[in-house]
């Protein structure tokens, strides 16, 4: 089915359709809707997936003058969304039933147009709903590039993680949200302990000694990681490999080389050099590997921490406004 993307959200073709036949009063939704269509608007479509697992959603621009479909990746506000993965998750169970689940690729560029930055989103339509993307989600990124957040790449981690738990966003500032409540801990939870049980950590200290030239000693680090198949099922929880990433950043300042191996990601990286010191340590011991494993996790459940509240403020800015 055919649906149109605008700023406040999806409008079926439909709708689109009875809007425009019957000039419907404007008081009601349709017209709120419609009246943010323009002459190239942009589209989904959205296939029922019988005898499907798994496809890319059609996007595009669709022109009304003479009825063409033109597909492309979209344009919403600052927000280009290049492109849409369905999912689904079969469960032989009939108590289980079946997931589905979205993978959003989103592009950005600020205000200041100096890079395009990118982040994908993954969820389970089981906590979030697919609709909610297009009338909470990308609106709150044009929002803040209007405001020009610059905290909004880890805004997109928070939310990211929120996505996909129960109620997760709406238990943000819901006051019946209780510590009863299944969604209280799980969105103010900033241990990750358990998600980051496979994470590996390995440092190596180096010396060497060259003829002509100070001498050089350096440590260099390898952290592999690949979140527990039975915590994220199908889902590419990209937020992990993120909060992990940019913890890495904030804490030794330098560049990561990432490599890949299917869902595994290894980031190698050169913690700290220094020149004509001679040698100053032994090299590390798998207990100091254990020892770094335990430092990064709390340095994680810092960087969440802060990125958390952040993302608290301007969410509340944003709805306000």
């Amino acid at each position: 089915m055919l649906y149109f993307i605008t700023s406040k959200g999806l409008i079926s073709e439909e709708t689109t359709k009875k809007y425009f036949i019957d000039l419907v009063s404007e008081t009601t939704s349709t017209k709120h809707f419609a009246e943010n269509l323009y002459p190239l608007q942009a589209f989904i479509e959205i296939p029922i997936m019988k005898f499907q697992d798994e496809t890319d959603l059609p996007i595009g621009f669709y022109d009304f003058s003479n009825d063409t479909r033109y597909y492309h990746p979209t344009i919403v506000g600052n927000v280009i969304i290049r492109k849409i993965k369905k999912s689904i998750e079969k469960n032989n169970s009939c108590v289980l039933g079946n997931k589905t689940h979205y993978n959003f690729t989103l592009q950005w560029e600020t205000i200041n147009n100096s890079n395009i930055q990118e982040y994908t989103l993954n969820f389970c339509e089981e906590y979030f709903k697919f609709e909610d993307v297009f009338s909470i989600i990308i609106p709150f990124i044009n929002n803040a590039i209007k405001n020009d957040d610059k905290n909004l790449y880890h805004h997109l981690i928070v939310l990211t993680r929120l996505m996909n738990i129960r109620d997760g966003i709406n238990a943000l500032f819901n006051p019946q949200i209780n510590s009863n409540h299944i969604s209280y801990h799980p969105v103010r939870k900033c241990n990750f302990e358990y998600e980051y049980r496979t994470l590996k950590a390995s440092r190596h200290y180096t010396y060497q000694y060259r003829v002509g030239r100070d001498d050089r000693e350096s440590e260099s680090i390898q952290i592999e990681y690949e979140p527990a198949k039975e915590i994220f099922e199908k889902i590419d929880n990209n937020y992990l490999y993120e909060l992990l990433y940019h913890t890495l950043k904030e804490i030794y300042s330098t560049s990561i080389y990432i490599g890949k191996r299917k869902n595994k990601c290894i980031y190698t990286f050169e913690a700290w050099h220094d020149y004509n010191y001679g040698p100053s340590k032994d090299d590390y011991t798998i207990e100091d590997d254990k020892d770094l494993k335990k430092e990064l996790i709390e340095a994680i459940n810092k960087t969440y921490e802060k990125y958390y509240n952040n993302f608290l403020e301007a969410y509340k800015k944003y709805i306000i406004e």
